[in-house]
Parts: structure tokens; C-alpha cells; sequence
């Protein structure tokens, strides 16, 4: 004869006569691996991915707080430059690398004294 195999049935035909035979298993059979595992798995896993995107949140939050307040302590120097040195000066100034305040101090005083 031939078989079909299918995953709950198994069908024998032989000369003509189709018979099918179910498999089911016992409530003990059953019970053997059945259990919460899985669940506990996936709980845990959609914990962890959900406490993950909540820590990125923060930080993309956190990060771009810190960025809104660089740009307006920029903006308020770029005001505080043009509002008080003539438009040479200022040019220099902003052209300037990033210096500690001793050496931009001594920078400074050289630009207004050779424009004086």
C-alpha cells in the first residue's frame, strides 16, 4: 500500500479503500508538556524589549534637553559678540578655534589692540 502522511492523520489506501486513522493524545500525555513556560518566556522578553525602549526614550529625551540648551547658551553669546565688538572683531572671534578661556582673554585683548 501507500502512504500519505499528514501531521494528525496518517491515510492508507489499499485496493480502493481510503481509511483514515486520528492520533490524539491522553489528558496524561497531554499534561506532560503542557506548561507555563512558554508564557513565562515571552513575558519576560517583552519585559526586557519594553524597559529597553523606555531607557532609549529617556535618553533621546535627555539628549536632545542638553542640545536645546547648547544652542540657546550659543545664541545667547552670538548676541552678546555682535551687540558689543565691531564686525572685524567678531569675525575673528567666531572664526576662532575652541580655546580655554586664558588663551580666547589673551586672544581677545590682541584683536582690540591692533584695531585700535
Amino acid at each position: 500500500g501507500t502512504y500519505f502522511q499528514n501531521t494528525f492523520a496518517r491515510t492508507l489506501i489499499e485496493e480502493g479503500c481510503k481509511c483514515t486513522v486520528h492520533v490524539y493524545p491522553t489528558k496524561e500525555a497531554r499534561g506532560l508538556y503542557k506548561d507555563d513556560f512558554p508564557k513565562i518566556i515571552t513575558g519576560v522578553i517583552a519585559a526586557v524589549f519594553s524597559f529597553t525602549v523606555l531607557v532609549f526614550l529617556l535618553y533621546d529625551m535627555m539628549v536632545e534637553r542638553r542640545q536645546k540648551k547648547v544652542l540657546d547658551t550659543a545664541k545667547r553669546s552670538t548676541a552678546i559678540v555682535t551687540s558689543i565688538f565691531p564686525r572685524k572683531v567678531r569675525d575673528q572671534l567666531m572664526a576662532a578655534p575652541v580655546q580655554g578661556n586664558a588663551t580666547k582673554l589673551r586672544s581677545l585683548a590682541n584683536v582690540v589692540k591692533n584695531n585700535q
